[in-house]
């Protein structure tokens, strides 16, 4: 099964993917994160958690537990998300997949 097509003005924008994919999820996030100044220890520290967690967030290596989703919600502002409600209930859906 092939990825689905993100447009990149969807992606610059900050909004989140369309479908409930993880592999888009995780582009839509590194797409964020590469368009961002901040770097993953300054998003760690401003969440208190460690580089690593961030990262794996980020890239997609695993998806945030629900007791993270305050600081995941964080991570997404400190990147400029769009719709973090969306961002969200994508998350939730990709929890259940």
């Amino acid at each position: 099964m092939s990825a689905p097509v993100i447009s990149y003005g969807r992606l610059v924008s900050g909004e989140p993917p369309d479908s409930v994919d993880r592999t888009a999820y995780a582009a839509a996030l590194r797409k964020l994160k590469s368009r961002s100044s901040l770097n993953y220890a300054a998003i760690g520290s401003e969440v208190e958690r460690p580089v690593s967690t961030v990262h794996g967030w980020i890239t997609g290596k695993h998806l945030p537990y629900a007791r993270d989703n305050d600081d995941f919600a964080t991570v997404l502002e400190l990147l400029g998300a769009r719709d973090i409600d969306r961002w969200m209930d994508i998350l939730f859906d990709l929890r259940v997949v």
